[in-house]
């Protein structure tokens, strides 16, 4: 155990308890200080080996009586001045604690108006940190504040990301700097610049005169400035680099920004923004890039075809895949001209000789590919245009893989809404474009049908429900008149009129079913010929049953089956609507005889 004054403890341990730490490392034994719930706070215990606790021993009593030494002093410090010790989280009070020995220096509340400084420690140390507080004193009294002139518009890129910039120019000249106040204001949410103030272009450096001049200065130095840099049309693309990785390189790891001309101006300069040191090594390191693609294009052989404009996206590919996979494999570059240019069938070819044909013979190939292809047009009802795409082009693209052609459709602008263009080999497009036409046929009379079915109903059926009291049903229940199986020979007769619905008699009470034994297929009831029809039985107090031919329709088989007698529990609503419709069945597989169902 070792005695020390309670006041003194925190002298021993050390700021962040460097002091202990360090004794513990060197000697590996373990220092143990009371507590305020001790009864004897002057004790210090040392824990570890013999040999390891007296020589922890020894190097605490040596602290101990440099401690004992320890006075307390104060100075007058003026309160104008107490800001720059405290600000930063104190920062510059630390450094001159940790330069003289653990002195502590306390200066007084914000809110207190006093200039004394305490100050405690050892004697020596607190003379060394005394003299420190006067030279920084004198330093901040000899200060000044000069002005730098930077319009405002550039401020942003002299701070840099985050103000790095101009907290490494802070730090290397020992200097603050204030920048404006942003010069915006907000109108209804957007942010609108005001009317500009010369006042916001004022950058106020405040340290020694020296350190002030040389900040001024680097501040100016990254005050961005714009070159022009002549550099041909040409090779703007190879400087650009793929999806621009090369120019990306340059700004970079120049810090500056690079504008390369627009395709429609194709002018022969590019423009480099940022500091002027930047700015200067930017340009060379360009312009050696550019003596680089001048000695590579004396090798390189450019090469330029005749393709037809509307062959250029078939070679091109579906997001350039067919393209890009030539360019890869010939190590060319291969330029297409905009639509609408004058020579917007030229496409141009750059590499080495010898890779700039083989990649002209892959063109030639998808051309010559092309060129056997069949166009024909076919008009095609543009009201079934989009049933034919589907959604999201789901039908046609089916179409277009089964039977390996390609479909295009007009515009809406297009003075011709109905043509529809096919392309590809011949016997393709003969099958494409016979079901095409299939289809629309078959769609044209959905539409026919629809027309025709929202104005007039071809079948009506008035139900109403069944009462315990209701009289007696007609045995017969309903009868159709005028179907296809009573115009067995002869000229067919108009349907019948439709009875209205005052002349048609109640029903009786129950429906007949028909017998289980004897109820004939389906077909039958249609009326097969050599078949009577039978009267269905139906539970409805009222009916209204009229028939109409509909158009004929081919190559589609409708296959169905209705109970009539079970139908009484679908039939409780006031009012329904339904379709009556007839089909003639053609077996048409090898080997069978046509008949009739």
């Amino acid at each position: 155990q070792v005695r020390a004054k309670a006041q003194h403890h925190k002298f021993l341990i050390g700021r962040n308890g460097a002091n202990i730490k360090k004794i513990r490392d060197s000697t590996g034994a373990r220092i143990v200080f009371p507590s305020n719930n001790d009864d004897d706070r002057e004790v210090i215990t040392i824990i570890g080996k013999k040999e390891a606790v007296e020589e922890a021993k020894d190097k605490l009593m040596a602290m101990i009586k440099d401690i004992d030494n320890i006075v307390e002093d104060e100075m007058q410090v003026e309160p104008r001045h107490h800001k720059h010790f405290v600000a930063k989280q104190a920062d510059l009070l630390y450094r001159i604690t940790d330069e003289y020995g653990g002195v502590m220096i306390s200066f007084p509340r914000s809110d207190v108006d006093s200039d004394r400084v305490v100050l405690k420690g050892p004697k020596e140390c607190i003379e060394g940190a005394k003299q420190r507080i006067r030279e920084i004193i004198s330093d901040l009294e000899s200060m000044v504040t000069i002005e730098c002139i930077i319009p405002q518009k550039h401020h942003r890129n002299v701070m840099g990301a985050q103000g790095r910039k101009v907290k490494r120019i802070t730090a290397e000249f020992d200097v603050q700097i204030k920048f404006p106040d942003a010069n915006f204001e907000q109108v209804n949410g957007d942010t609108a610049a005001q009317e500009h103030d010369p006042c916001c272009d004022v950058i106020r450096i405040t340290g020694k005169e020296t350190n002030c001049e040389a900040a001024k200065q680097a501040l100016l130095d990254l005050e961005p400035v714009t070159i022009a840099v002549d550099v041909p049309f040409d090779l703007h693309r190879s400087i650009i680099g793929q999806r621009g990785r090369d120019v990306k390189l340059l700004m970079n790891r120049f810090d500056v920004h690079i504008v390369l001309s627009a395709v429609d101006a194709r002018e022969d300069v590019i423009k480099i923004t940022g500091a002027k040191a930047n700015v200067e090594r930017a340009r060379e390191a360009l312009l050696e890039r550019v003596a680089e693609l001048e000695a590579e294009r004396s090798k390189t052989h450019t090469l330029e075809i005749e393709v037809n404009p509307e062959y250029h996206p078939k070679i091109i590919g579906k997001q350039g895949a067919v393209i890009k996979k030539i360019r890869k494999d010939r190590e060319v570059q291969i330029n297409f001209p905009k639509k609408g240019d004058p020579n917007e069938h030229i496409i141009t070819i750059t590499g080495y000789e010898e890779n700039v044909y083989r990649a002209k013979e892959d063109i030639m190939k998808i051309v010559n590919e092309l060129n056997e292809l069949v166009k024909e047009e076919v008009l095609i009802d543009s009201r079934v245009h989009s049933r034919l795409i589907g959604f999201k082009g789901r039908n046609i693209r089916k179409i277009m893989e089964d039977y390996n052609v390609d479909i295009k459709f007009p515009r809406t602008d297009d003075p011709e809404p109905n043509l529809v263009i096919i392309s590809g080999q011949e016997e393709n497009v003969s099958d494409a474009r016979d079901h095409l036409l299939n289809l629309e046929e078959e769609y044209l009379q959905d539409f026919e049908e629809q027309q025709i079915r929202d104005k007039t109903h071809t079948l009506n059926v008035h139900l109403e429900a069944v009462s315990t009291t209701s009289p007696p049903r007609d045995p017969k229940g309903f009868e159709v008149a005028g179907g296809p199986w009573e115009q067995r020979s002869g000229a067919r007769r108009p349907p019948p009129p439709i009875p209205p619905a005052s002349r048609i008699s109640p029903p009786s009470a129950e429906a007949v079913p028909l017998p289980a034994t004897s109820r004939p297929p389906p077909w039958r009831a249609l009326g097969a010929p050599g078949a009577e029809p039978r009267p269905a039985a139906l539970s409805c107090r009222r009916r209204h049953v009229a028939y109409t031919h509909p158009p004929k329709r081919r190559g589609i088989v409708f296959r169905f089956s209705v109970d009539l007698r079970s139908c009484q529990p679908f039939f409780k609503f006031s009012k329904s609507s339904f379709v009556c419709c007839y089909a003639r069945f053609t077996s048409t597989k090898p080997g069978s005889s046509s008949r009739s169902k």
